[in-house]
């Protein structure tokens, strides 16, 4: 039941400008609230959402910390390239509003984006994820126009 109620901070939807499916991880998430295992889990459940078709593709990511920590982008960096269980062609971060954290992901980001597998693009706004994902396929909170309903994807699944 735990999953559950973490899943709903999982957005899943939209295409990237390749046609690669979208994989959101919002700001406001739960996740320091997962074990590795449960984490893992929670991966491969989203993951197979999708078609393997659309899998094949390879994913493109989407990580929302404007109103976090930079510490807890490399955490989910990290556990992105442990568990993820498909091809991630690219990583979008939104990196930390706020100016200790923007100068911190700075400084950091140019020290470790060679350490993983996957592509990685540092945004310090919004408006340049829109250089690389039309608004259309984003949803509102990334400043999108991509109507998402929450209860409704849920609903589909049961």
């Amino acid at each position: 039941m735990a999953l559950i109620k973490i899943i709903s901070y999982f957005i899943v939807g939209g295409r990237s400008n390749e046609g690669s499916p979208l994989i959101t991880f919002p700001d406001h998430n739960n996740f320091h609230l997962l074990s590795d295992i449960d984490y893992q889990r929670l991966i491969q459940y989203i993951v197979g959402v999708t078609s393997l078709q659309d899998a094949d593709l390879g994913f493109h990511l989407i990580i929302d910390r404007r109103k976090d920590k930079w510490a807890s982008v490399k955490t989910v960096l990290a556990k992105i390239s442990c568990y993820f269980p498909g091809i991630v062609q690219c990583v979008y971060v939104l990196r930390p509003g706020n100016f200790l954290q923007k100068a911190i992901s700075e400084v950091s980001s140019k020290f470790f984006k060679d350490d993983f597998r996957f592509k990685m693009i540092v945004c310090a706004q919004i408006e340049e994820l829109h250089q690389f994902i039309h608004t259309s396929q984003l949803t509102i909170d990334l400043a999108g126009s991509l109507f998402y309903s929450h209860h409704e994807w849920i609903q589909q699944r049961i």
